[in-house]
């Protein structure tokens, strides 16, 4: 029998591209999207289920992760973004996508929420992606 070679898919190297469409000013505003600062505020504002995985994503007894871009997809369509502005490479950068599906009620939705966090104690990195 012969073995097939299988590779893993980069997530993170999909999620970089991604942030790259999101950040781009000239498709947002087209689309009519605005993108909202990393403001305590505006983070306190986003769904339990996004923060909530971050939260369990950090270690014990480490910094606590702060998300510092989000964007909401709901059924494939922007929904909402939030940006610090930080270069897309970062590698202080974790990087979380949970998604969601309701199905219980018709129509089903899905609303998938793409995060990057980094640790409170970690200084912006000036790498890029």
């Amino acid at each position: 029998m012969t073995e097939i070679p299988v590779s893993l898919p980069d997530y993170v190297s999909q999620l970089r591209a991604n942030w790259h469409v999101l950040s781009d000013p000239a498709s947002l505003k087209a689309a009519g999207l605005t993108v909202q600062p990393a403001t305590p505020a505006v983070l306190a504002r986003l769904p339990a289920v996004a923060t909530g995985v971050v939260a369990a994503a950090t270690a014990a007894g480490a910094n606590p992760l702060q998300i510092v871009k989000y964007a909401e997809l709901v059924n494939g369509k922007v929904a909402a973004i939030v940006d610090d502005g930080s270069a897309i490479g970062d590698v202080t950068l974790a990087h979380f996508v949970v998604t969601v599906i309701t199905a219980g009620a018709l129509p089903a939705a899905t609303v998938t929420y793409q995060l990057a966090a980094r640790s409170q104690g970690a200084a912006a990195s000036s790498a890029t992606g």
